[in-house]
């Protein structure tokens, strides 16, 4: 049987549309439009494949072309992309557990006493808005329980940390609060960019966590960990280039793919010199340690 997911889509143009689409764009192929205001935001859902969701996405920006509706599809256009459980969830109104001695708490949190703080342990301030990764996704939380295995080894303190599609920068400041010396946290999204650099900042990190819009190929060097929670078309594509930063005898946290993917993404990371060393299943999705040894 074909697993099915939902997936929200929120678009917002550049600049003010003036033009009202909504008869043209109510529907289009399997997306619903479900929020709407003119010209400003377009938010649209579909329950779909998930190796489906890439030829989703490219017919629904085809469509806005053919519309004419070029505003929505330029380059200065956001387009934010939530699977369902996310979007039900992406608000944090209270602290939750991501691993197994961690906790993402809510901004507001930090105005309370320190003692009441001090009961959580170790713990993050997290904002998330419309970027992906508060915690509450399987592939978030299996990467934070890799993390812990390796801090629990001594290989995350003073080693260098990428984190390739931040997201809301969960995965790089814990292990920037791990004792990483170095974490450089990556993503295309500007949203992702804006959230992630102001949850830094919430919690005490930017001496040491950056965040970047900079393309992968472009990294120079080698970094101790790397950290690749992504779509499976787009942990294929940079497949190469992960292996190309990932310094020998360094780790690979590679997750966002189901389990009936697992044995594929084994298979092409072992052509490229990495062995499995730990493998975390949640609810049908995998978080994966590789080690690299050629």
């Amino acid at each position: 049987m074909k697993e099915k997911s939902g997936l929200f889509v929120q678009i917002r143009p550049d600049i003010t549309y003036p033009i009202n689409l909504l008869e043209d764009v109510k529907r289009i192929g399997p997306w619903t439009l479900v929020h709407l205001q003119p010209g400003v935001e377009y938010t649209y859902y579909a329950h779909i494949e998930m190796r489906a969701w890439d030829k989703a996405l490219l017919l629904l920006q085809k469509a806005f072309d053919d519309l004419g509706a070029r505003a929505l599809v330029s380059e200065g256009a956001s387009w934010q992309v939530m699977p369902q459980e996310r979007f039900r969830q992406r608000s944090i109104e209270g602290p939750k557990r991501v691993g197994n001695n961690w906790y993402v708490l809510p901004k507001q949190y930090s105005r309370l006493p320190i003692d009441q703080i001090k009961r959580y342990g170790n713990f993050i301030y997290l904002e998330s808005g419309w970027a992906f990764g508060e915690g509450f996704h399987p592939t978030t939380i299996g990467c934070v329980h890799l993390l812990e295995m390796l801090a629990s080894r001594q290989l995350i303190e003073g080693r260098k940390v990428l984190d390739i599609g931040t997201g809301t920068g969960i995965l790089g400041i814990i292990a920037g609060k791990m004792g990483a010396d170095t974490v450089l946290c990556l993503d295309v999204d500007p949203e992702a960019i804006r959230v992630s650099k102001k949850n830094v900042a919430s919690n005490g990190l930017s001496h040491k966590v950056v965040v970047s819009s900079q393309d992968l190929r472009s990294v120079k060097g080698f970094w101790d960990i790397v950290l690749s929670n992504l779509t499976p078309s787009v942990l294929t594509g940079l497949s190469n280039d992960i292996v190309r930063v990932t310094s020998y005898k360094g780790y690979l946290v590679v997750s966002g793919f189901q389990k009936g993917l697992k044995k594929s993404f084994e298979a092409l990371f072992k052509k490229k010199g990495f062995w499995p060393d730990t493998t975390i299943t949640k609810d049908g999705w995998v978080a994966q340690l590789l080690v690299r040894q050629r």
